[in-house]
């Protein structure tokens, strides 16, 4: 269930997000409540403390207390796992919205569409989760992807570069494929080179000659003799 805490600095555009909010919530069926709508950042901290607030939308400008962006810090740091979303006029803040991981940026003024977009794709996600899909989060540049690991087919370290080939594309980001490895926390992925991550529910071929690995997507990549006997194992 999502548990919804709104922190707004102007009331009057406070009491209109709340009830956009609530609106949404009953007209799209989305499993949800709204725990806290206040203007005064010590609500946020008193519902985080509770233990049950889960999504936050916060402005970043809050004049009256502390900062959104100081705001969101805590709140990341109690709860890793808390959707943040920030709604401001002031769209020259977005670089710091990343830098807490957030899940959506919304400039004002806001319509209801978009805003009905935002709480379905958190929804979306809050779904997956709770259905024990397994994601990890990816942050590439200022942008945060959350990808779901069984599409990851296998993952390259290239000069400075971490490379995900997935079924659907690749992203690149900067990990360390042992990071990673923490990351995916999953025995379906091995290291089988020192610059190549393999998942091996997607490997169709082990070729000793060659010393590659194809998988059923026809992509391939190689593997280190010091590897030999984990890829055989896997395999």
């Amino acid at each position: 269930m999502l548990q919804i805490v709104i922190c707004e600095d102007d009331k009057e555009f406070l009491v209109q997000l709340t009830n956009m909010i609530q609106s949404i919530l009953n007209n799209n069926k989305i499993n949800g409540e709204i725990l806290c709508s206040t203007s005064n950042a010590r609500d946020v901290e008193f519902a985080l403390a509770s233990g049950k607030a889960n999504t936050f939308f916060l402005d970043i400008d809050l004049k009256n207390s502390e900062n959104g962006y100081a705001l969101a810090e805590k709140i990341r740091k109690s709860n890793p796992h808390a959707y943040i979303v920030f709604v401001t006029g002031h769209f020259e803040y977005v670089l710091h919205a990343f830098k807490v991981y957030t899940f959506d940026f919304l400039q004002k003024p806001i319509t209801s569409e978009i805003l009905e977009q935002c709480l379905q794709r958190i929804y979306d996600h809050y779904l997956s989760v709770s259905n024990n899909c397994k994601y990890i989060e990816i942050k590439s540049g200022p942008s945060l992807y959350i990808i779901k690991i069984n599409n990851i087919v296998y993952i390259e370290r290239f000069k400075r570069d971490t490379i995900i080939y997935m079924t659907n594309g690749q992203i690149t980001c900067h990990d360390s494929l042992e990071n990673l490895l923490k990351k995916l926390n999953d025995s379906n992925f091995v290291r089988c080179h020192k610059s190549f991550i393999a998942n091996r529910q997607f490997i169709t071929q082990i070729d000793q000659k060659e010393r590659s690995i194809v998988f059923e997507t026809g992509q391939k990549c190689s593997f280190g003799r010091k590897y030999k006997n984990d890829i055989n194992n896997a395999f």
